[in-house]
């Protein structure tokens, strides 16, 4: 394996490792000694790995990265198992019916201790070989990507090699003026990165740590990793053994912020926290405090790395000093493959295409580009790259498959690990095996399977982190299964897997579980409660959620829970899964019995909750306590999208009317929730007060059959109508649907600004409803539809908004008046508008218009004739059919005028004898005839050639057409497609 793909997978099995190593150190092991040898000792041996990538071609140095590799996998498994262990016996502690003490002396204990402290020792050996060898080829000490390290006085440690920053030039500059300017106006000030993984923030980081300006500004620079243990003593303790090179052996946290404060005296320095998670605000103020205390005399900077908003947020960080990690363009993607694979060799122009083909595979991610081209260093062979790039592994990369991903409401990634697929995506383009004493399957970490093949060998993969069925024709799992016990990931959506093997519940590690689309499954296995370390659970179906789900309190990802009246699938185990976040959809919720039922999910505790979706049987029996039972549904104010479906409570919970004015209590509060569905509420007669939400951008209103009308109370309450207001100031999407009661939309008072920002709006099927606002209150109104409305009139003459892009009416009584004043109108649909007898001769002036369709208007008689071709634009037309007292298409007089702009026209015609109306002929760039329902049709004209553009020529309904044109005049008009249907309109 090439030495760039070695030095990252030994970076992130060093890491992994010592993270484990601070969990493993505090459990009551009785070998603490030595594993506080070896988080020392992997420590330093960190401290080697960057000058070891920089001399990566050197023999001797590929040779000791292969040694230390292998015994960083080694060290990896050991403490994976530890972890094992440890999980296991805490569950087995918990199953016990009289619980005994949880270390309590046994033979078996005794003998796993001893093998389990034997191994740490001879890894701890087998690591001090390694050291002594980085010695010896001269390797230099420095700051790897997470190691905890300072620069001391008077002298510094090149953090990075800067020339190695591709595309990130201004990000650093930027963020380094944050650093120096901030430093002026605080004792202690905070500056955060925030980019998804891969995206390069520990590089960008280093690079800072590593500019002139920011080590001659900050005396001392103290660098700690703190991934997702954010455990504020053990941050501290990394601080101080970056400052005294030496491992800290002092317990007491206040001495050992004595000692850091007696180390940073008169210094001030820059306290950079790589790659944070943790959100929880009481853990930062912990933090916060202790520092502020260690230096008030010197001003200066924490640098927090992060994948998430959310940790910026929670750490107070301010606005202009949130920098966003972007994906870097294709061109420095090439840029950073181009250097690690050729230096500054020149290529040939079908290498040098290929390999930008490569870059943009990447996907702007810097994490990939630095491993492909240190992967493919001094390879010249046309044929790798080209396997390089249509590797089938760029396909996982591109879908997300393999990596874990999650992410918010609107597509923003919270979080993501991708270092594994990186690993197999290095891995499956050098085409060397792992020598060494852990060559073969039992080394792999990752494994993809396309088919079943392999199904039974798994047990031989005992390696395996990630393990994923590609949509497999499997039925079934064999339960060796259970023996992967350093599982992370696994994943079997979309196979034909009909029950899981009962050793599932054994995978303890298992962070991520997958059952998608699973149709055939039909439940979980008994002892679900066991996988204590789970956090993704993705299914599809309420029939998958594990009986008392409540005990996986780390879980974070829960798409459905249903509930059920059975013991241990009660709303109430909701009430433990405080880290719950993203989409929660909550079915059966007729089995909830009063509010305190459904307090007892405790949604109000739950801040990462992004959308939630309550949901009732439709075909339930009694509902008498609903109103109560949504009371107690109450949801934290950090919740974006809420739909209730199918609710039979004839009033919404308090919690859901607008509050206004006051001081915010620790109830609901609507300020962050952007999208609101109320679907099927039959019951509800009043619709709640929603004007002043400040962020609703989406609203939607369907079949409130109860609510009789739309006033007052929907826009506000109690609101001091003197002072200015915005009502709904975010408001975007607007659907009415199904409102079979509503007769009345009103209006506000004209002095009140009202959807200012409104750009759909949609109603449908109001079969009551006569009175709407007037249309010149929506002055933002780009897409307006109204749908089968029999009833509804038009109030007043004032013009439709400018802004009005497209307009859809469906059987609707009449036109709206003053059409001519909507000038940026590209679309125009009028269906089935029984009443309507003429067109408005102001259609002319929609100047913009690209699509007109005026079709199955059965009294419609009249349409000016000059405004058709006034139409210049158009591109599409739909007419007919009209009036049983109209023997021809009315209006196409000047339809010769849409000579070079028209591209589509379908004619509905009727029964009567007829023949195409001649003025088509004229039509020169038309490319698409469709002609309908023409009975009396019975031959074509030739001057059908003259259409010179025409490819599309499709007759459906015309059952008495008999003679189509020549063929010469077919072939004239270079027609590719004619289709003939005797389809007529009672089939249609």
């Amino acid at each position: 394996m090439a030495a760039a793909v070695i030095s990252v997978v030994v970076e992130v099995a060093l890491t992994k490792a010592i993270s484990i190593l601070e969990e493993q150190i505090n459990l009551a092991w009785d070998f603490k000694d030595e594993l506080g040898k070896l988080h020392s000792s992997l420590a330093l041996t960190r401290a080697f790995l960057q000058d070891a990538e920089r001399r990566q071609l050197d023999e001797p140095v590929k040779v000791w990265l292969e040694q230390l590799r292998d015994i960083a996998y080694e060290a990896d498994d050991v403490l994976d198992a530890l972890a094992y262990i440890h999980l296991r016996r805490k569950v087995d502690t918990r199953m016990r019916t009289q619980v005994r003490n949880y270390f309590s002396p046994s033979k078996s204990h005794m003998a796993v201790t001893l093998k389990m402290a034997k191994k740490v020792k001879n890894i701890n050996l087998s690591i001090k070989v390694v050291n002594n060898g980085a010695t010896e080829l001269g390797l230099q000490h420095r700051v790897p990507n997470s190691a905890p390290m300072s620069s001391g006085v008077g002298g510094t440690h090149s953090l990075v090699d800067s020339s190695r920053v591709v595309g990130r030039e201004a990000d650093i500059r930027r963020i380094i003026d944050l650093l120096i300017g901030s430093t002026t106006h605080q004792t202690l000030s905070l500056t955060s990165i925030v980019g998804m993984a891969g995206l390069g923030k520990t590089t960008v980081a280093k690079s800072i740590c590593n500019d002139d300006k920011i080590q001659n500004h900050f005396k001392t620079i103290i660098w700690v990793c703190v991934a997702e243990n954010f455990d504020v003593r053990r941050i501290l303790v990394e601080m101080l053994e970056s400052l005294t090179r030496k491992p800290c052996e002092i317990k007491n946290e206040d001495a050992i912020l004595r000692e850091i404060q007696k180390e940073l005296k008169e210094k001030s320095f820059l306290l950079v926290l790589d790659d944070v998670w943790d959100e929880d605000i009481k853990n930062w103020e912990d933090l916060k405090s202790s520092l502020l205390g260690i230096n008030e005399s010197k001003q200066s900077s924490i640098l927090v790395t992060s994948r998430g908003e959310n940790v910026a947020l929670v750490r107070d960080t301010p606005l202009d000093h949130r920098h966003h990690l972007k994906a870097v363009i294709e061109e420095e993607c090439w840029s950073i493959i181009k250097e690690r694979a050729f230096g500054n060799s020149p290529l040939s122009p079908e290498l040098e295409a290929i390999g930008r083909d490569v870059a943009h595979k990447c996907g702007g991610m810097p994490l990939v580009a630095t491993v492909i081209g240190g992967t493919m260093c001094n390879r010249w062979d046309r044929d790798e790259w080209v396997s390089l790039r249509d590797s089938s592994l760029w396909g996982s990369l591109e879908r997300n498959e393999g990596i874990d991903v999650e992410m918010d409401l609107y597509g923003c990634i919270t979080s993501c690990k991708m270092h594994a697929l990186v690993h197999d995506l290095a891995q499956s383009i050098s085409h060397v095996k792992l020598q060494n004493a852990f060559d073969g399957v039992n080394l792999w970490h990752s494994l993809f399977l396309n088919s079943g093949n392999f199904i039974h060998m798994v047990r031989d993969f005992k390696g395996l982190r990630v393990l994923k069925f590609g949509s497999v024709d499997i039925a079934s799992l064999p339960y060796a299964i259970g023996k992967l016990k350093h599982l992370r990931y696994f994943d079997i959506s979309r196979t034909l897997i009909e029950r899981l093997p009962k050793s599932i519940t054994q995978l303890y590690l298992l962070e991520t579980l997958r059952l998608l689309m699973c149709f055939k499954l039909k439940k979980l296995p008994g002892g679900m409660k066991n996988l204590v370390s789970l956090r993704h659970l993705y299914l599809s179906f309420g029939r998958h959620v594990p009986v008392e789900i409540g005990c996986l309190t780390s879980l974070q990802t829960l798409p459905i829970f249903e509930v059920r009246a059975e013991k241990g699938r009660g709303i109430g185990e909701l009430g433990c899964l405080v880290e719950l976040g993203g989409e929660l959809v909550i079915p059966g919720l007729e089995n909830v019995r009063d509010e305190e039922g459904a307090r007892g999910a405790r949604l109000w505790e739950k801040k990462k909750l992004q959308k939630l979706i309550y949901l009732w049987n439709y075909r339930r029996e009694g509902c008498s306590k609903e109103e109560e039972v949504l009371e107690g549904l109450e949801p934290h104010s950090n919740l974006k999208s809420l739909q209730i479906v199918l609710f039979k409570g004839e009033y919404y919970p308090s919690w859901l009317l607008q509050k206004t004015g006051g001081v915010p209590s620790a109830s609901f509060q609507p300020m962050n929730l952007v999208e609101l569905k109320l679907l099927r509420c039959g019951s509800v007669k009043i619709l709640p007060t929603l004007g002043l939400y400040p962020s609703l951008k989406f609203l939607d209103i369907e079949g409130l059959d109860n609510v009789r009308c739309i006033g007052n109370e929907f826009y506000t309450n109690n609101c001091d109508m003197n002072k200015p207001i915005i009502l709904f100031p975010a408001l975007e999407i607007f659907t009415l649907k199904h409102m079979l009661g509503a007769k009345e939309w009103l209006d506000v008072e004209p002095t009140i600004a009202v959807f200012p920002s409104l750009k759909v709006l949609n109603i449908i099927q109001c079969d009551s409803l006569n009175i709407v606002p007037r249309m010149s209150r929506f002055s933002s109104l780009e897409k307006l539809e109204v749908y089968k409305c029999s009833k509804l009139s038009w109030i007043g003459n004032e013009p439709f908004p400018c802004s009005l892009k497209e307009l859809k009416l469906n059987g609707c009584k009449s036109l709206p008046p003053g059409l001519s004043s909507c000038t940026s109108l590209r679309q125009l649909l009028i269906v089935d508008c029984s009443n309507l007898e003429s067109i408005p001769e102001d259609v002319g002036q929609l100047n913009s218009l690209e699509e007109l369709h005026i079709s199955y208007c059965q009294n419609l008689k009249r349409f000016p004739e000059e405004s058709l071709g006034c139409l210049t634009r158009l591109k599409r037309l739909e007419l007919g059919p009209l009036s049983e007292e109209v023997e021809e298409f009315p209006g196409l007089g000047s339809i010769h005028h849409l000579h070079s702009s028209l591209k589509q026209l379908r004619l509905n015609g009727w029964d009567k004898p007829c023949s195409l109306p001649h003025q088509l002929q004229h039509l020169t760039t038309l490319e698409q005839l469709e002609i309908r329902d023409f009975d009396g049709l019975k031959a074509l004209p030739e001057w059908l050639g003259n259409l010179s553009s025409l490819r599309i020529l499709c007759f459906r309904g015309c059952n008495n057409l008999v003679h189509l044109p020549s063929k010469e005049a077919l072939q004239l008009a270079f027609v590719s497609y004619i289709r003939l249907s005797t389809i007529t309109r009672k089939q249609r």
